[in-house]
């Protein structure tokens, strides 16, 4: 009797550790299939985060890649100046304008200043925006801002604590690169482009080093490894979640996150983020933002750095996703595909909706609103602030039909309703794919410049359509292709106050189809 009492003994022993050992298992699954799922999710969400770093990072790299300044590219520290509008037959860039010439420039101040020199413009429109690492305008010097006077400014990195020279204005910028993307207003007559030329010419940039020297930048040193003919976008989409995050954790280090201050700092440490080496910009105060100062301030990246940290992403660090899980790396692999369709779906939420017009009023500063930031790096890197520059786009009519070039539409303004600027405004053509349509005027846009034929009422009808709607009217025509067509709508320095595009208080009217 006590040797069956000792086996049943035994045996429920057995079986309760065999229980805890099932339940255990149970359990210790449910805490991995958790755990994919936050490492998914912060992947996710740190891919959306570092989109515009990655971004500008691998367009630097195509549009500097080149012996010397040719085109629409030039050396590290040395300036493009774009002498005249891109044609049909332009490709290097969506959506290009016929409104301004850019003088651009990408510079490293992480190593040392540059000096930025701008010539007297003699009040011509002007303005001069440079973006950090992360796509924010932190400065955007011009007319609107500055003035057209002859100015000098001394764009610093992260940290610099030297002494800024007494003809000049400090610009600190809150990464090390740093993308100048000026745009100098042109009528594209024989004589504009001569007179703007001559401004561009007087633009320059030097390290602080060779100031009041004579200076001759070294030629580029070109990598055969860049892809110079695939876009940027399609090249930042098609790398892995290991390189991208790579790429993004080596870029962290000398492009920081925005960590305000010893309060963030210690915010961080809480949340199980210490010993992370974050170059913390100690000159910005709590809650100062990356832009201008006629811009709203950014929140502190704390919070998604100590995220990142989770998952292995630390600034100046390598990521390494070989050693890990099966079950963690597959969800690593879903991650680049899972976030750019998340970027892309924020079109429905990126801006306003009015009368078949899209357009946004989020641009240049985001604070931190990453997704809006990703999306516009992902549809039109560089924009401005809305206070420079605001881009309606409409691809179909009033009806919420496609455009098609072989019917006719109209777009008309009541008298005294043309778009309120304080610069200038352009209604561009583009196919399809956003690039100009070829036509017997070489007319890619329509706007401030042009002598409209005006209705006895003091309204402006403009014709949008393929074929030439007769000599009466070619003065208003816009041409379009035979197919599909995109309209967008310029304004340069927008009015602040009624009407503007920007309260609300001026609509955008509706594009109209026509009757054959």
């Amino acid at each position: 009797m006590k040797i069956i009492l000792r086996y049943f003994v035994i045996a429920a022993v057995g079986f309760a550790l065999v229980s805890a050992l099932l339940i255990s298992a149970v359990r210790s699954s449910h805490a991995v299939a958790v755990n994919i799922q936050d490492v998914a999710q912060i992947g996710v969400d740190a891919y959306i985060y570092g989109y515009p770093l990655v971004t500008m990072e691998m367009t630097r790299r195509v549009m500097t890649n080149v012996e010397k300044p040719a085109g629409t590219r030039a050396p590290m520290g040395q300036l493009v100046r774009m002498r005249g509008y891109p044609t049909a037959a332009f490709r290097d860039v969506t959506a290009p304008n016929a409104d301004t010439l850019y003088t651009t420039a990408w510079m490293d101040v992480g190593k040392e200043p540059w000096v930025l020199t701008i010539p007297d413009a003699k009040d011509r429109y002007y303005l001069m925006p440079m973006l950090d690492a992360w796509t924010e305008v932190f400065q955007s010097p011009g007319i609107r801002t500055t003035g057209t006077q002859a100015q000098k400014y001394l764009i610093t990195g992260p940290g610099w604590k030297g002494k800024v020279p007494d003809d000049m204005k400090q610009y600190p910028s809150p990464t090390s690169l740093v993308w100048l993307l000026g745009r100098i207003y042109c009528t594209g007559t024989p004589e504009d482009y001569k007179a703007v030329h001559a401004i561009q010419d007087q633009v320059s940039i030097v390290p602080l080093s060779a100031y009041g020297n004579p200076y001759t930048p070294a030629p580029g040193k070109v990598d055969p490894d860049i892809d110079m003919h695939i876009a940027v976008r399609d090249q930042v989409n098609k790398l892995d979640a290991a390189s991208y995050f790579n790429l993004l954790a080596k870029l962290l280090k000398d492009n920081p996150p925005v960590i305000a201050d010893a309060a963030a700092m210690d915010k961080m440490k809480q949340s199980g983020a210490d010993n992370l080496p974050i170059p913390v910009n100690t000159s910005m105060k709590p809650k100062m933002q990356r832009t201008a100062k006629d811009t709203p301030p950014a929140d502190d990246d704390a919070s998604m750095v100590a995220r990142m940290k989770e998952i292995g992403i630390v600034p100046g660090m390598n990521f390494d996703i070989s050693g890990l899980d099966p079950a963690v790396i597959q969800a690593f692999e879903s991650v680049p595909r899972t976030a750019q369709e998340k970027i892309m779906a924020q079109s429905k939420k990126a801006g306003v909706l009015m009368n078949g017009w899209t357009f946004s009023t989020r641009t240049g500063t985001y604070g931190t609103d990453y997704l809006q930031r990703a999306y516009v790096t992902a549809i039109g890197l560089g924009a401005n602030l809305p206070r420079d520059a605001v881009y309606p786009v409409s691809d179909a009519d009033a009806d919420a039909k496609p455009y098609d070039g072989g019917t006719p539409y109209v777009l008309h303004f009541n008298e005294g309703q043309m778009p309120p600027v304080n610069a200038f405004w352009s209604l561009t053509m583009y196919n399809a794919d956003y690039f100009f349509v070829d036509n017997p005027l070489n007319r890619y846009t329509l706007g401030t410049r042009n002598n409209f034929n005006v209705n006895a009422d003091g309204s402006v009808d403009l014709y949008i359509q393929a074929d030439n709607p007769g000599p009466d009217k070619e003065a208003n025509w816009l041409p379009a292709p035979k197919k599909k067509f995109i309209l967008m709508l310029r304004l340069y320095w927008p009015n602040e106050s009624h009407p503007s595009i920007i309260d609300g208080s001026w609509m955008i009217p509706p594009v109209i189809k026509q009757s054959r």
